[in-house]
């Protein structure tokens, strides 16, 4: 599919839904049981986007001398039933209302370019004549509104929130029923002052954000990290901003779409192209951004593999899947582990343990202890849930609609909760915390008389954790 197309199903359709998978494999195989300061209440300037420079590769890799590799047999398994208890966990779950604010409206740059058929959702050049047939055969073709509302300002709505050291970073679109996202602000608003200041402005429609309505910004180290998409040249490039200065970077660019992963003062650029020749196959490129050396660094560059899972926590590492092999192999720059597991998420590594998580019906946890040279399994049961490493334990979300979140120690089997039935979005690393929003089930309309719409889910509390681990 062509990379232009590609991205319409980025925006309004895929885009919370590959946020939320963290683990894409280009196939995948049956997995064989293993022995295997908060406030109760809330109450702008305008960063222009300066010239774009570049940040060089270094070329380095992530490979030392004392490199380590470990075999499923050199550790000694244990089993560990998982108990789930009402005793509070070891961390505090701060929450703040989304406050209440009138983002006014504005005039996306897509509805006065030169061709703003270009960006019609419904144009039928794009989508070949789409139509629908209803339960009496009578068949439909959509009618294009956007193009009747070209002079018709949208209203501001948040998209998203993450908090990031005493601040809520809100996201907010203006630019909600075009194919790509074109105008769009970032808010700051300090917990301690409540005062609401925009910090980063969008507008743009030759430089298509793949940003979208869906996705929450990714802020790390004093930047907001996002990626566009250059019609004219058919490629995918990062960016970040200094939230302090204004000042614009390019990080990573890809001729295919990048898969971002953040980490604390580190961010993670990833892209797969589909393996010349063989099928269900992909070349991985995996680059690694770190925020206080200015450095990008080369972890692993078109090496081929069945699958793959990528995760920033202490150590930068990925899961891969050789050609040769079923079980995939867990790999950080210091050691390396084949698995026996046939499908894996990397929830944490560090030099003293690492854990993944299996994918598929049954989930179960996997520690490997490079201290103790044991290596526990923990059986979590059948969940579409999500996995993210707080310190060196794992916080899980039942799924993402009245969900109960729990602090989870695997090597102890113990399950403490974090908050009970909550219907959260993604949740994902900001900093040295871990952030989520509570979602409420909205409509939005595009003009007065109501005859565009669609639903959308609308951030009305951010959460974070804090505090340190017993």
């Amino acid at each position: 599919m062509p990379f232009a197309e590609r991205r319409v199903t980025m925006k309004k359709i895929l885009a919370l839904i590959f946020a939320f998978t963290m683990c894409i494999s280009a196939f995948s195989c049956e997995e064989k049981k293993q022995n295997d300061d908060t406030p109760d209440e809330v109450s702008g300037d305008v960063a222009e986007t300066p010239e774009v420079s570049e940040i060089p590769d270094t070329g380095d890799t992530a490979v030392e001398n004392s490199f380590r590799e470990y075999a499923e047999s050199d550790f000694t398994e244990i089993t560990v039933p998982l108990n789930y208890t009402e005793d509070p966990a070891p961390v505090a779950l701060y929450q703040l209302d989304i406050p209440d604010y009138d983002f006014g409206e504005r005039l996306a740059p897509c509805k006065t370019s030169d061709d703003p058929s270009e960006f019609d959702p419904f144009d039928p050049k794009r989508f070949h004549g789409y139509s629908w047939i209803d339960e009496n055969g009578v068949e439909h073709k959509p009618e294009s509104t956007y193009m009747k509302v070209l002079d018709v300002p949208e209203k501001g709505i948040i998209t998203g929130a993450v908090y990031n050291d005493g601040k809520v970073y809100i996201t907010v679109s203006y630019d909600n029923f075009c194919i790509g996202c074109h105008e769009w602000s970032i808010y700051a608003y300090d917990i301690n002052t409540t005062e609401m200041k925009e910090v980063y402005r969008y507008s743009d429609y030759q430089r298509d954000s793949s940003y979208g309505a869906w996705i929450d910004p990714y802020i790390e180290d004093g930047h907001i990290v996002f990626s566009s998409y250059l019609a004219d040249d058919d490629k995918c490039i990062v960016y970040s901003i200094d939230l302090e200065t204004g000042e614009e970077k390019q990080l990573y660019e890809s001729s295919d779409y990048v898969y971002m992963s953040d980490g604390v003062d580190k961010v993670l650029f990833c892209d797969a192209a589909s393996a010349e020749g063989k099928r269900d196959k992909v070349e991985l490129t995996l680059k690694e951004y770190d925020f206080t050396t200015g450095e990008l660094k080369t972890i692993t560059e078109n090496e081929e593999t069945k699958m793959y899972n990528v995760a920033a926590s202490d150590l930068t590492a990925y899961i891969r899947k050789p050609l040769d092999s079923r079980k995939c192999e867990l790999v950080t720059g210091h050691y390396s582990v084949k698995t026996g597991v046939t499908n894996a998420s990397i929830v944490y590594a560090s030099d003293k343990k690492a854990i993944i998580v299996t994918e598929g019906d049954v989930r179960v946890l996997h520690t490997y202890d490079f201290e103790k040279m044991e290596h526990y399994i923990t059986e979590i049961g059948k969940t579409i849930g999500q996995f993210i490493s707080y310190g060196e334990n794992v916080i899980f979300s039942q799924n993402s609609e009245h969900s109960d979140v729990y602090y989870i120690v695997p090597e102890l089997g113990r399950a403490m909760t974090v908050a009970k039935d909550i219907d959260h979005d993604i949740m994902k690393r900001s900093g040295d915390t871990v952030t989520f929003n509570q979602m409420k089930n909205d409509t939005l309309y595009l003009d007065v008389d109501e005859s565009a719409q669609r639903g959308y889910y609308r951030p009305v509390e951010v959460f974070w954790l804090g505090g340190g681990e017993e």
